[in-house]
């Protein structure tokens, strides 16, 4: 069997430098790049966690089925699993008017108890909406809620 021409490892290390393979390296040395970076990921909507323990959102992604309702109130929170129960709130009449701070803004109600569907969401599709509690009962049923930017959104009563 004929056998190629020997190479010696300083021969090869030249070609894989780009070096001629004659003798000692030449002075005009290739500069060694070093590798890119690898980018840096920044944190997204998804990746953050959420906190909304008893809070009011607006949900996005909904069939047209739930198009009627546009805020939510989270029932339960896993925050483990990111994953939200939620049950979806209806108006039920106006603040009165001499009410100032209200600003005859609607009234938020849990939607009655059986009458409608709760959902199970991630929380990544909920955002939470500036609500203040307004009874603040013990019970969620009797809960009233003062959503700041609801006007435009007041769905019909029942």
């Amino acid at each position: 069997p004929v056998r190629g021409p020997a190479t010696t490892p300083a021969a090869a290390c030249a070609e894989c430098q780009g070096r001629p393979s004659e003798g000692a390296p030449s002075e005009a040395v290739a500069e060694r790049v070093p590798p890119p970076e690898a980018p840096k990921r920044a944190l997204s909507a998804l990746a953050e966690p959420k906190r909304l323990y008893n809070a009011v959102v607006t949900i996005s992604g909904l069939p047209a089925a739930y198009a009627q309702y546009r805020y939510w109130f989270v029932m339960q929170f896993v925050p483990d699993m990111q994953w939200c129960h939620v049950v979806p709130l209806q108006s039920f009449g106006f603040f009165p008017a001499r009410n100032h701070l209200r600003g005859q803004r609607p009234i938020w109600k849990l939607a009655p108890e059986g009458k409608v569907r709760e959902l199970d969401v991630p929380a990544y599709r909920c955002a939470e909406v500036k609500a203040s509690l307004v009874a603040r009962t013990s019970n969620a049923d009797r809960e009233v809620w003062d959503i700041e930017d609801s006007i435009p959104y007041a769905t019909p009563q029942p």
